[in-house]
């Protein structure tokens, strides 16, 4: 995304060297927005299922390397807006405890983080609805292919980084999430797979009706943890915590 617009969206400062150690080469007017799609699937608390934690589908544009403690080194990831599966009002709440805005939606494929395209299954799509004025209106919709293609330097490296940074909304509690990448469902014959391909999304997705093409991504399945209960940000701006731009 163009870094100039992306300032206009995100109402912190971003640290702008810390994402431009891990992608060299990177445009210097550009900036390394995510979009998260994904399938939350048999979470659990202490080993043992959560009474009413029902499998969902998220997805939501997050921007990570923000500089919220204001340290000038410390990474964070913001995002305030959240599409959720419908019916699902655990996995609402959750979200919205961190003073996200949260659409129910409407999922295709339902309950999936992507769905193969018929007749070519290195192609996979998703797309997102909610309800506008009574309508069920399609506000995201995402396509990718598997490539071989070099891409971006450091992707995954920049991926893996990112989404495990303390995720927040309103700056009051943060979400402490880091997916792990060495376990079994990640490793060979599950290792990630480079993709590229387009996101289209309309308001209330991504402020702005937007196109992005040759966007590069990671398909792959994690395992994640997360700390419980959240703790405040504020707890976090000590210097007995710090990630110095680098993963939980």
């Amino acid at each position: 995304m163009n870094l100039d617009a992306v300032r206009q969206i995100v109402p912190y400062p971003i640290l702008i060297g810390a994402y431009r150690a891990l992608l060299p080469g990177f445009p210097n007017d550009q900036y390394p927005a995510l979009l998260q799609s994904v399938q939350d699937h048999d979470l659990r608390f202490n080993g043992s299922s959560v009474p009413g934690v029902v499998d969902f589908t998220r997805s939501s544009f997050e921007f990570p390397f923000i500089d919220l403690s204001g340290d000038g080194r410390t990474a964070y990831r913001w995002a305030d807006t959240q599409l959720i599966t419908a019916d699902r009002p655990v996995a609402k709440g959750g979200s919205e405890m961190y003073g996200t805005t949260v659409y129910e939606s409407r999922f295709d494929p339902p309950c999936e983080a992507y769905g193969a395209v018929e007749g070519n299954s290195s192609t996979t799509y998703l797309k997102g609805s909610v309800q506008i004025n009574g309508t069920w209106t399609e506000v995201l919709s995402l396509s990718f292919k598997t490539t071989n293609e070099t891409g971006t330097v450091g992707l995954f490296d920049y991926i893996e980084n990112a989404v495990s940074q303390p995720y927040f909304s309103d700056g009051n509690l943060c979400d402490l999430q880091p997916r792990l990448f060495n376990t079994s469902i990640s490793q060979a014959p599950f290792q990630p797979q480079k993709v590229r391909g387009t996101i289209s999304a309309l308001p209330p997705a991504y402020p702005i009706e937007s196109v992005w093409k040759q966007v590069w991504g990671m398909r792959v399945d994690t395992a994640m943890v997360e700390l419980w209960p959240s703790p405040r940000c504020a707890e976090l701006f000590t210097p007995a915590w710090s990630q110095h731009g680098h993963g939980i």
